[in-house]
């Protein structure tokens, strides 16, 4: 009897170790996703469909600047935070994916403490409880304001290659149009002895120059573009 509760007392000393293993793996776990999470910038959420409890993970609340010990996440509170000029058509998308089960995205701003603006991507899935009716929504948030700049750069300078590319082509037909004025001037010159022609000829040759000048200047605007 004594070593049949000897080994009772010892199974259940291993049990509570086991236990405690298993605590202590699932924090590990817990804090290296955490990790992950702010290294990509991606936080991580869940919404219980049924009772309508929100959970948000520490980077998530990070993305939208709350306090995770004081702010209670809702999806009332969520589209607070939402941009007022994106937030209607963030909140028909969640009733929209409540129709079917699958994946969803959808890219909004969020209107920050202090004014600022930043841009997140979400990212989620609803699954149908055994009754058919939507039951969870899990998804996630990644804070993407770094590549839309990168994005809004880079369509900037293609426009501007662009401007660069139409404006020399605009340049070098101009030049074209020009050059045989410039050079006919002065055989206007020797043709027309009238004091009043030479007026007229040297406003004309003074307007063409100018125009030729002008030319230059956009011809070299277009080269410093494309040269960008």
């Amino acid at each position: 009897a004594e070593s049949a509760l000897l080994s009772i007392l010892e199974d259940e000393r291993e049990a509570k170790l086991a236990l405690r293993r298993g605590e202590a793996e699932q924090r590990d776990l817990a804090r290296r996703l955490a990790m992950a999470q702010h290294v990509a910038k991606v936080g991580s959420w869940e919404t219980n469909l049924q009772t309508l409890v929100v959970a948000w993970s520490d980077e998530t609340h990070r993305i939208f600047e709350t306090d995770p010990a004081k702010f209670q996440p809702t999806h009332a509170a969520f589209l607070e935070r939402v941009h007022p000029e994106d937030r209607a058509r963030v909140d028909q998308a969640f009733a929209n994916s409540l129709k079917r089960d699958g994946a969803h995205v959808i890219e909004h701003r969020l209107l920050l403490p202090g004014g600022k603006v930043n841009h997140v991507e979400e990212r989620w899935q609803v699954s149908s409880g055994s009754d058919g009716l939507p039951a969870l929504a899990i998804g996630t948030c990644q804070d993407v304001t770094e590549r839309r700049k990168l994005e809004e750069q880079f369509l900037r300078a293609q426009r501007m290659g662009s401007i660069g590319t139409l404006a020399g082509g605009i340049a070098h037909d101009l030049n074209n149009l020009l050059a045989p004025i410039l050079m006919g001037m002065d055989l206007l010159r020797q043709f027309s002895t009238d004091p009043r022609s030479a007026r007229v000829i040297e406003n004309m040759e003074r307007s063409a120059k100018r125009g030729a000048d002008l030319v230059r200047q956009v011809l070299s605007f277009a080269r410093g573009v494309e040269g960008m």
